[in-house]
């Protein structure tokens, strides 16, 4: 299975998600890291091949634009995805998500959430490994 990256600054929802991509991707779950710096994304994005970039919005110190700048520099091939509260404060050309969804998520909310994630997930890894169809 691929992997994820989940940036937020409060750690409740990356932890909720990371169990449940992991849990539904099983036996071979997909991998999931979690970082609420730039330091921290920049490190995975640099060392570790990554599917999914995702991102909130308002991040304190910096912000999802400048964490899919960087995912788009790093890894191009990466789908990135943005959830915020406040889709409002997102700049057009920041905006790349498939879908935009805002705190606090239900649970149909965050099964819609991890399924658009996963469905990202075998997009780019089929890109990645062309003559696999099966990978996932």
């Amino acid at each position: 299975m691929g992997a994820v990256l989940i940036v937020d600054d409060e750690p409740a929802l990356p932890r909720a998600l990371a169990l449940s991509i992991r849990v539904r991707t099983r036996p071979d779950p997909c991998k999931v890291h979690k970082s609420d710096s730039m330091e921290g994304v920049e490190a995975v994005l640099r060392s570790e091949p990554v599917d999914v970039v995702l991102t909130d919005y308002r991040l304190g110190s910096f912000n999802g634009g400048d964490v899919l700048r960087l995912a788009k520099a790093c890894q191009p091939q990466a789908r990135r995805l943005i959830y915020t509260g406040f889709p409002g404060d997102i700049p057009p050309e920041s905006l790349e998500a498939l879908e935009l969804f805002r705190p606090p998520l239900t649970k149909d909310d965050m099964d819609g959430l991890i399924d658009v994630v996963l469905e990202a997930v075998e997009a780019t890894d089929l890109q990645r490994h062309p003559g696999d169809a099966t990978s996932l």
